[in-house]
């Protein structure tokens, strides 16, 4: 156990290089989904995938992407592991972005008991946890990469629930054709 606490501390302090390339989504989410059953199963809480197989794909290093989502999904289904109906989704859709080119919107939803005001303003810091067992480092790994990718993230909660949120932008050929569709050469 204190080797994984290294390992993460340290691979939180000096992340791996990047591996840049276009990811399909879909594939990215059930990885994501992967990674977060072999860290904590998810036992009688129902988590969801709510993501269409043609989603535009994103620019990306794959590992860091999937292990920020899979840290996302591991929050959510500690937060209602023993509640009745406890559910969490991971949903990704295509929204309109800046200059009406689409970016991708990801988010992590439980129906847990939500975070006090006062958690919410320190979540994303290191080392920062509400819970018994936990190095608070998982939200501070995903925004590195949300930030590291471009994109941006948030987190919103209130009882019942905490819905984190994520845009990235999409691959660069994606843009073009979306370019060239909206001003009207496609």
């Amino acid at each position: 156990r204190l080797n994984a606490i290294i390992e993460q501390i340290n691979t939180f302090a000096h992340p791996p290089a990047s591996r840049r390339q276009d990811l399909p989504l879909r594939p990215l989410l059930e990885k994501a989904l992967v990674l977060a059953r072999e860290r904590l199963p998810f036992g009688d809480t129902v988590v969801d995938l709510d993501a269409a197989p043609d989603l535009p794909p994103i620019p990306g290093d794959p590992a860091a992407l999937a292990d920020a989502l899979a840290h996302l999904v591991v929050n959510a289904v500690e937060a209602v592991t023993g509640r009745p109906g406890g559910q969490v989704i991971l949903a990704a859709h295509a929204q309109p972005g800046p200059s009406r080119l689409p970016v991708m919107q990801v988010t992590v939803r439980d129906n847990g008991p939500g975070l006090p005001a006062d958690a919410r303003e320190k979540a994303f810091s290191p080392f920062y946890t509400t819970k018994a067992r936990g190095m608070g480092l998982g939200l501070a790994v995903a925004r590195r990469a949300v930030v590291d990718h471009g994109g941006e993230i948030t987190l919103d909660s209130a009882a019942p629930g905490t819905r984190v949120t994520i845009r990235l932008p999409v691959s660069a050929s994606h843009k073009e054709l979306a370019h060239e569709t909206h001003s009207g050469r496609g």
